[in-house]
């Protein structure tokens, strides 16, 4: 509980012994969370700081019924006490046919990442534990409103702020070269980070504690610009990045290249601690999701192989400027005339 101390999920659970819930049923499920979280969390790489732990929410059929439900619930409880900062969102199974419990446990994640001790709820009552949310841009629909993938995202980080873990919201995304934008009925793009921004208006969030960033229009711009136009000059050391789950590991990947690139951490002022949150993936089929993991892990490869070649914040400005296909100047006119890359089925998820 030391005031800026890491404190994983698996440590939590390592520590408590359901004093009110001992009902063998309810072991059975909190042993069942210890045992996917602890792998994660001891894999961790802390350089720059990091906490990311992945959990399934138990919404199969093993764990219906009263006993680990009443467990997950209790779980869920403690967490946002002792974890304000951690979404602790597991969903109830009860109620649900098989298939639905099915297709939850696939697509619902909760990731703990978070710091600090516990304290009061209150938005102005405690010290804020990220500098800024990060929420990845993640499509819009032809009518130019937000998937429910997106909102899910976004509701997340009302969440973080209307708690007061954190006193900004950054929205990021100007569009995605795999659709045409849509449009206003006066003909002007509609972005991303403008439609994001609008739905957390319409939640409650004043103006003043939500930023945007449009130059972006892939995952990589997405942790580029959130660097050199925000981190950087506001000085931000503590980031908690929000997407879906099926665009979590890519997203990692790239926010760990680009805040771990030489001298960054001198840049914002510090050292960096990133956390992660993947929120489910509301709205999407099973296939839309699977088509969409195998083209995130060629992507996410390929990703990993560039950054182990480019470890410097100039390097990386050159290559994005000069061979990206998103933001250089030889590659402007590829996306006009190129075969479409994404399969039919993944496009759904753009």
């Amino acid at each position: 509980r030391a005031p800026g101390r890491q404190r994983p999920l698996a440590a939590v659970l390592q520590s408590w012994r359901l004093a009110r819930h001992k009902s063998s049923a309810a072991m059975t499920a909190v042993a069942k969370v210890k045992a996917i979280t602890e792998p994660f969390v001891s894999g961790c790489r802390y350089r720059p700081r990091t906490t990311f732990a992945r959990v399934p929410a138990f919404a199969r059929s093993d764990c219906a019924g009263p006993g680990p439900q009443r467990a997950l619930s209790t779980l869920s409880t403690l967490c946002q006490r002792r974890l304000p900062s951690a979404c602790s969102w597991i969903s109830d199974a009860s109620g649900l046919n098989r298939n639905e419990r099915t297709r939850r446990a696939c697509s619902r994640w909760f990731v703990c990442a978070a710091s600090g001790e516990g304290s009061d709820n209150g938005h102005s009552q405690r010290a804020h534990e990220w500098d800024a949310v990060v929420v990845l841009a993640g499509g819009l629909k032809p009518d130019g409103t937000l998937p429910p993938w997106v909102k899910a995202r976004i509701e997340a980080a009302f969440q973080f702020w209307k708690s007061g873990a954190t006193p900004v919201v950054l929205l990021t995304g100007g569009g995605t070269p795999h659709k045409p934008p849509p449009l206003t009925r006066a003909g002007y793009p509609i972005l991303e980070s403008t439609a994001m921004a609008d739905y957390l208006l319409e939640l409650g969030m004043p103006a003043s504690a939500i930023l945007k960033e449009w130059s972006s229009y892939d995952t990589i711009g997405n942790a580029y610009f959130t660097l050199v136009q925000h981190a950087i000059p506001r000085q931000w050391r503590r980031l908690m990045t929000i997407t879906s789950a099926f665009h979590m590991e890519r997203s990692r990947a790239a926010m760990e290249w680009v805040f771990g690139l030489e001298d960054v951490d001198r840049l914002c002022g510090g050292e960096l601690h990133l956390g992660y949150l993947a929120t489910a993936n509301e709205g999407l089929s099973m296939e839309v999701v699977q088509a969409r993991l195998e083209r995130e892990d060629q992507s996410t490869r390929a990703l990993k192989e560039k950054a182990g070649r480019m470890k410097t914040l100039p390097v990386f400005q050159e290559f994005l400027y000069n061979d990206h296909k998103m933001y250089s100047v030889s590659n402007q006119r590829v996306w006009e005339s190129a075969p479409r890359t994404v399969p039919d089925k993944a496009l759904d998820s753009y």
